[in-house]
């Protein structure tokens, strides 16, 4: 199953280092860093740079046929 991990590295909620080790115990996941940035990654400052990180990911993982879908 594609996996996405995103973390922000000035996060104070949640230490970076959770994020990586997140990542790390999920086969072949995803993890993007957004450098200088806080918790809660999609109402912040980072929130577009969140979106752009998740819309590619999408992309990359969707099948074909899924695309087609919806269409």
């Amino acid at each position: 199953m594609p996996t996405l991990v995103v973390h922000g590295d000035m996060d104070s909620r949640i230490p970076l280092e959770c994020g990586i080790s997140l990542s790390e115990g999920i086969t072949h996941s995803d993890l993007h860093i957004i450098p200088g940035a806080e918790h809660g990654l999609t109402t912040n400052a980072a929130a577009g740079d969140t979106q752009r990180i998740i819309l590619d990911f999408l992309t990359r993982v969707t099948s074909p046929e899924e695309k087609a879908a919806t269409v």
